[in-house]
């Protein structure tokens, strides 16, 4: 545990600020920037905001919350290879192979219709009916039925929100991938401890619990709005990037990215 010089409160390592008074922790930024060090053997990426060296997996700044560019550290230049030259054709052995004649063919049409061919014949005329005769602006075409539009699955960005319909997939943090279904009209977001008797709906120990508060946000659905409120700490709650005030909701909707201290997760239909 660190225990912080401001008032005493005991925090889990790892922690960037005190969970009692929100006081910066050193030792614990220390730690943090000595395992994100590239001596370390990690690869890392700059955050193109504040310069901030990041996890090259991560998908948002540590520090400011700002969008990183996927692909981790830039790639080794490549030497340029030099130009392979071709050799110029032989002269001599091209003009051996001369190119074939081509013999002069009549291709012309004779002027006398084919039906003349008989000696002493009368040409025959040629009818067609009007009825074979198709133009482009026949109006007895019938005209082609429309298509119907696809079904939509999902709630359209925007829509109505209710409880059931709508999960959390994490984008970052330990486990990439994991789901939370919100299943309650309001739900509380944190890091279970079973000293104090915390136990939150959507647990975040096991993705990052060094930035994660025990209670750090809640959720709550009301008149299809779904909307997060931070309960307060250093570790802010960030909707795309905007870390938003404490104790006001805030609305989300389906393809918003919500962090959660570095914890990353995207707003999506159920």
């Amino acid at each position: 545990m660190i225990k912080c010089v401001q008032c005493g409160h005991d925090n889990v390592p790892g922690t960037q600020f005190c969970e009692g008074c929100g006081e910066d922790l050193p030792a614990a930024n220390g730690a943090a920037n000595a395992a994100a060090s590239p001596s370390a053997g990690n690869a890392m990426i700059q955050c193109p905001a504040c310069d901030n060296m990041n996890p090259a997996d991560n998908v948002a700044c540590e520090v400011c919350g700002a969008e990183l560019k996927a692909g981790g550290a830039p790639p080794p230049a490549q030497s340029a290879q030099a130009p392979v030259s071709m050799p110029a054709p032989d002269a001599g052995a091209v003009d051996a192979f001369p190119a074939p004649a081509i013999p002069d063919i009549d291709v012309s049409m004779p002027s006398a219709p084919l039906a003349t061919a008989v000696p002493g014949a009368a040409p025959v005329p040629i009818s067609i009916p009007a009825d074979d005769i198709s133009t482009a602006d026949d109006t007895n075409t019938p005209p082609m039925p429309p298509v119907p539009p696809a079904p939509i699955s999902a709630p359209a960005p925007g829509a109505e929100l209710q409880p059931g319909q709508v999960k959390f997939v994490v984008e970052q943090g330990q486990t990439v991938g994991a789901q939370f279904v919100l299943g309650d009209a309001e739900m509380l977001v944190g890091r279970e401890d079973a000293d104090d008797g915390i136990y939150p709906d959507i647990d975040l120990s096991d993705q990052d619990a060094g930035y994660v508060h025990r209670r750090h946000a809640t959720l709550k659905f009301e008149n299809g709005v779904l909307s997060v409120t931070h309960l307060g700490g250093g570790n802010k709650t960030r909707i795309n990037n905007r870390p938003i005030p404490d104790d006001e909701p805030q609305p989300v909707k389906l393809g918003d990215k919500v962090a959660f201290g570095k914890v990353v997760m995207r707003v999506l239909p159920a």
